[in-house]
């Protein structure tokens, strides 16, 4: 991974710690790691950026037909908002 591209990474992780989310898109990840189909060590690298980044704090991931959708802070349900 170039410098660029780990800056690019980061960027996103920051923005999941800050605003909750972020999407990484499968074209960036196929481009940042240099594969064409993602296996096991893109997302354990990207599990321990963010361990360091927020000291261990949970990070939820839902795949999308855009990319990763990386979700850091607990969400709740909408009924939760109505009460």
């Amino acid at each position: 991974m170039t410098s660029r591209h780990l800056s690019q990474l980061m960027g996103v992780l920051d923005e999941v710690a800050n605003r909750g989310w972020g999407l990484l898109e499968w074209w960036k990840l196929r481009l940042w790691y240099g594969v064409k189909k993602l296996k096991k060590e893109p997302y354990r690298d990207i599990a321990e950026k963010w361990a360091e980044l927020t000291n261990g704090a949970e990070l939820r991931v839902v795949s999308t037909s855009e990319g990763i959708l990386l979700l850091g802070q607990k969400t709740s349900s909408f009924e939760e908002w109505t009460k």
